[in-house]
């Protein structure tokens, strides 16, 4: 009996009696939501940080160029950026994490976490859209790639397919949702066709009758 006593107040595995891991574990879920919500201000953070230094670049190129009595209107002219292989890296996984979290499976047995989910991923959409004025395509086109990959794979993130208890929305149908607002939201970016038509015009498979530069 004594044994058994013991057992049943004993720690955990982790150091920390029974009560704290409840406890803890309560803490953590009601801090996702207030976690990933924090994300639209991180990405505006970013992006204006990004900004502000392609600014500065510029600037000191226009400062050299008066310097050498070159004429202004070629320091003017600001070039998009390719970022250091390890910024754009540590982008990459920022993007994978926001959107693992953003399409986690979790956040559609509340709709307050799926507002949540909505408005960070539409957050995430419009980085990488507005990124298109910063950087090189390629760099941007590589960025998004990893966002719309997110929805496919399924290793690293917690996501399952199935009716929630709680809401009745089904994950699956969700997801899609989203991928839907952040195509939408591609499409409305009025620069998008002229930014992406080198891209565009290597596909070789457009229907009779269509044209890109008309569309």
């Amino acid at each position: 009996e004594k044994t058994g006593g013991a057992k049943q107040g004993s720690p955990s595995t982790s150091g920390l009696s029974p009560i704290v891991v409840k406890y803890l574990s309560h803490a953590a879920k009601a801090a996702r939501g207030a976690t990933i919500r924090c994300a639209p201000y991180l990405l505006e953070i970013i992006k204006q940080s990004l900004s502000w230094r392609v600014d500065s670049i510029s600037r000191r190129k226009e400062n050299k160029c008066n310097k050498d009595g070159k004429s202004s209107s070629e320091g003017i002219t600001t070039k998009l950026v390719k970022l250091d292989e390890n910024v754009l890296a540590a982008l990459e996984k920022l993007i994978t994490m926001l959107t693992d979290a953003s399409i986690d499976s979790r956040n559609f047995d509340s709709f307050e976490f799926r507002k949540i989910s909505i408005d960070v991923n539409d957050a995430v959409v419009r980085f990488l859209r507005d990124l298109f004025s910063v950087l090189e395509v390629t760099s941007v086109h590589k960025l998004i790639l990893v966002y719309f990959s997110r929805f496919v794979i399924k290793e690293g993130k917690h996501w399952h397919d199935r009716d929630s208890k709680s809401t009745g929305l089904r994950c699956s149908w969700e997801t899609t949702k989203l991928r839907l607002n952040a195509v939408t939201l591609f499409v409305r970016f009025p620069e998008f066709m002229k930014v992406n038509i080198p891209l565009m015009d290597s596909w070789k498979a457009w229907p009779d009758g269509s044209s890109v530069g008309s569309t």
